[in-house]
């Protein structure tokens, strides 16, 4: 597995679990860096080598589903006019 793949699997597990959960979600109840890692498929050190925290995890979370947003700007303003 490539490590761009590996990074956005990382990243989509982090983004359901704090879609899911919540920023302080994540570290409680057992759904934590650890449960991320699981879900993705990949160890907890892979996990800190891609985004290196908890924090890491989330600012990446928001710079993909930002740049997603920005990206369906056009469709959105074809369908609607504007």
């Amino acid at each position: 597995m490539g490590r761009q793949k590996t990074r956005k699997r990382i990243i989509n597990a982090a983004s359901q679990g704090f879609r899911s959960n919540g920023y302080a979600g994540i570290g409680v109840d057992g759904i934590g860096v650890d449960g991320i890692a699981k879900e993705a498929g990949v160890t907890s050190g892979a996990f800190y080598a891609h985004l290196g925290s908890k924090d890491g995890a989330f600012q990446a979370t928001l710079s993909v589903g930002l740049y997603e947003v920005i990206a369906e700007i056009p469709e959105f303003q074809l369908q609607h006019g504007q």
